[in-house]
């Protein structure tokens, strides 16, 4: 597999690090952020692979609904298309995993400071 297609799950990975040492508030942000915009990346993906697909293969009759054409075009060169996709799936994943543990680890923290509230009023 090619270097370039972890590109955006580093990006996202390096952001998601970087993001720790910043307020919750972004944190939060950038966990329901970032796999909305791996989507719309596949989508886009999807999209400029099926503009690029040869229609060469069809002789004359329309198959561009014809799954076998679509995946097909997905496994030849696609081009920026297929890194597109590519590039997007992977970072997709990394997306939803980091979301996962943002979340988990930001409730934990919140159950946490409450816990410690109370106890700081209970002690007063």
């Amino acid at each position: 597999m090619l270097w370039s297609v972890w590109i955006l799950s580093a990006v996202f990975l390096a952001r998601w690090i970087f993001l720790w040492r910043g307020e919750r508030r972004a944190r939060l942000r950038f966990a329901l952020t970032a796999p909305i915009g791996a989507i719309v990346g596949v989508i886009i993906g999807l999209l400029s692979v099926s503009a690029s697909m040869d229609d060469a293969s069809c002789f004359g009759r329309n198959c561009r609904g014809d799954v076998s054409n679509f995946t097909a075009s997905l496994d030849a060169n696609a081009g920026l298309g297929g890194l597109i996709v590519a590039n997007s799936v992977l970072g997709l994943i990394t997306a939803a995993a980091l979301a996962v543990i943002t979340l988990v680890v930001e409730t934990v923290l919140m159950v946490r400071r409450h816990e410690r509230a109370q106890r700081d009023e209970s002690s007063m």
